[in-house]
C-alpha cells in the first residue's frame, strides 16, 4: 500500500547545470519498491562544468566479434521484450493510474500523436504540483545528490521548466490538420516556457510536422543560463481511451539534449536527459468548454550512471501535476 510521506527533499545548490562533453550521438542508447509520494516542492539548481573522460580498450579480432554477437543477442532479447510488453501487457491507461511507466529501448520512430475531436482548440491551462515519488531500487541518498536527473535542473524538461513552481498557467493548443487534430508543438512548447520562466526568454521554436519526432528550441542571448538551445526527440507515443468517461491517455518518451555555454572551444557544455511524459486528460459531462487531468513526468538514468543498472528502465523519480483546462 502506498503512503504519502511529508519530508523535505534538498537538492545541492552548488553542482553545476551542463556537463563539459563532446557533442556526440544525441538518440538513446539501450537500456518494485513501494512508492513514496512527497508533496514538498523541488528545489532546482543551476551551474557550470564537470568534464568526463572516456577511454577504450584494444580488443583481439575473436574477443570482439564474440562482444558484437553478444550485444545482438541482448538488443534482439530487448527489443522482443519491449514489443511483448506492448502486445501483452497492461494498457497505457493502466500503467499510468498504477505508476507503472517505463522507458521505450527499441523503437520505430513514432508518427505524430493524434488527439479527440473534443480537444481541439485553444486551451487555458493551471497546473498545480501534486507530489513526486522515488520509485526504483536506487538508494533515496543517490537520487537527491545526482543535479543530473530530469526535472532537478530549470529547464531540464522543457514541459516542466520550474518542476516545484505551483500553481503555474500557460496556454495549450491542439490544431485540426488533414483530418486529424494535433498539438501545436511549437506554441505549446513556448507558452510552457513562458508561463513557468516568465516572457522573453524563447528567440524561437524549430518544428516541422514532416518531421514529428524532432524539435530545436533556441533561447534569446544569455537569457538562461541552463541552456542555449534544446534539440527534443521523441523515441515513443502512445494512446488510450477509457470508454466509461471517455478519458484520453497520451505518452510519450523523450530524449532532451541542453547545449549550453562554454568556457572551451570547441567544447559544448551539455546535458542529456531520457523522461516520459504521461498526460490523462479527461472531458468534463455537460461542459465541453473545460477539461481535467493530470501531467505523470518520470525520469530516468543515462546508461553511463553509477546506478543505471540498478533502475535499467525503471524511473528513478516521477512528478505529478493536476491540471484544469478551460477554452480560451
Amino acid at each position: 500500500m502506498h503512503t504519502t510521506v511529508m519530508r523535505p527533499i534538498v537538492v545541492p545548490q552548488t553542482h553545476n547545470t551542463l556537463q563539459s562533453t563532446s557533442v556526440r550521438s544525441l538518440r538513446p542508447r539501450a537500456p518494485k519498491v513501494a512508492e513514496r509520494w512527497h508533496t514538498r516542492r523541488i528545489s532546482v539548481s543551476c551551474s557550470h562544468d564537470s568534464p568526463q573522460g572516456c577511454a577504450e580498450a584494444d580488443q583481439s579480432s575473436r574477443s570482439s566479434r564474440r562482444s558484437i554477437l553478444s550485444s545482438a543477442a541482448v538488443a534482439s532479447a530487448l527489443l522482443n521484450a519491449s514489443s511483448d510488453a506492448k502486445a501483452l501487457g497492461p494498457s497505457l491507461s493502466q500503467r499510468i493510474e498504477e505508476r507503472k511507466l517505463k522507458n521505450s529501448v527499441f523503437n520505430v520512430p513514432p508518427k505524430e500523436m493524434r488527439y479527440p475531436e473534443w480537444m481541439a482548440g485553444t486551451w487555458d491551462v493551471t497546473s498545480h504540483f501534486k507530489g513526486y515519488s522515488f520509485p526504483s531500487r536506487v538508494p533515496k541518498g543517490n537520487i537527491v545528490k545526482n543535479v543530473n536527473i530530469p526535472g532537478f535542473q530549470k529547464l531540464s524538461l522543457i514541459y516542466l521548466p520550474d518542476v516545484g513552481k505551483t500553481p503555474t498557467q500557460y496556454q495549450k493548443r491542439f490544431s485540426e490538420a488533414d483530418g486529424h487534430v494535433v498539438e501545436d508543438r511549437a506554441f505549446n512548447i513556448r507558452s510552457v516556457v513562458e508561463g513557468y520562466l516568465g516572457d522573453g526568454l524563447i528567440d524561437q521554436v524549430e518544428y516541422n510536422r514532416n518531421e514529428p519526432n524532432r524539435c530545436t528550441v533556441a533561447f534569446k542571448k544569455l537569457a538562461t543560463l541552463n541552456a542555449e538551445r534544446i534539440e527534443l526527440f521523441t523515441n515513443s507515443r502512445e494512446t488510450d481511451t477509457r470508454k466509461s468517461d471517455n478519458a484520453f491517455y497520451a505518452a510519450e518518451c523523450l530524449r532532451q539534449v541542453s547545449l549550453g555555454y562554454s568556457k572551451e572551444f570547441g567544447v559544448a557544455r551539455m546535458l542529456v536527459c531520457d523522461y516520459q511524459n504521461a498526460w490523462t486528460f479527461i472531458p468534463v459531462p455537460g461542459d465541453p468548454d473545460t477539461i481535467t487531468g493530470e501531467l505523470l513526468t518520470a525520469g530516468y538514468l543515462q546508461s553511463s550512471e553509477p546506478d543505471y543498472f540498478d533502475a535499467l528502465t525503471d524511473p528513478v523519480v516521477m512528478f505529478s501535476h493536476t491540471l484544469t483546462m478551460k477554452r480560451a
